[in-house]
């Protein structure tokens, strides 16, 4: 239909599937500040997402 390659219409819908899985991963706030941004205390997240970047990080580094 689009005349392209199935691994990269592939390739394609698994990048557009993570980054909407990303942006609705909550974030759930611990109790250790991390930073001040704009005077404002941020917190460390100990939602899901943590464990996902790292899982990302780790597979990256195999891949290469």
């Amino acid at each position: 239909m689009y005349q392209l390659p199935a691994n990269e219409i592939a390739a394609h819908l698994l990048h557009v599937a993570l980054e909407t899985l990303e942006a609705e991963m909550p974030y759930i706030p611990g109790s250790r500040v991390i930073r001040i941004e704009e005077g404002n205390e941020v917190y460390e997240d100990i939602g899901p997402m943590p464990r996902y970047l790292e899982t990302q990080r780790r597979l990256r580094e195999q891949t290469k």
